[in-house]
């Protein structure tokens, strides 16, 4: 049980696009704007909310994903010889999800007015998984 990965149909249609299935629903573009707030959702759900420890929340956000498409260890862990990216996560940071601040070309987020305890420091391509910060110290997760 329990939640094991994560992904997205990530496409990000404006609104006068989305708009074009008012009247017949048929005509809706399929896919939502999302993938920028993925982990922060599931930060805030997950681990602020005490259903996932931040080793977890590393492998559902990345390793078993990695273990999935058969590319581990590749890339989902921080290992010798390893070549996906790492990011580096601060879980006591806050922010609210906004349109106004996202990164997408959209002009609404499915996940607006959502408060958040997270955030993303950077991402560093050619290294792999997460490292997450935490109050007390660093955990790393692969």
């Amino acid at each position: 049980g329990g939640l094991q990965v994560t992904g997205t149909d990530n496409c990000t249609f404006n609104g006068n696009q989305k708009a074009l299935g008012k009247d017949d629903f048929r005509k809706i573009p399929n896919g939502v704007n999302g993938v920028e707030d993925r982990m922060s959702v599931v930060w805030e759900k997950g681990v602020h909310a005490g259903v996932l420890d931040p080793c977890k929340f590393v492998a559902v956000t990345s390793t078993n994903a990695a273990k999935i498409f058969n590319i581990y260890p590749q890339k989902g862990a921080i290992a010798v010889g390893s070549d996906a990216d790492i990011v580096i996560w601060n879980g006591n940071a806050t922010r609210t999800i906004s349109k106004e601040t996202h990164h997408q070309a959209v002009d609404f987020n499915i996940f607006e007015g959502t408060p958040g305890y997270n955030s993303c420091y950077s991402t560093n391509q050619n290294y792999s998984a997460l490292v997450v910060l935490l109050r007390h110290g660093v955990s790393r997760c692969s």
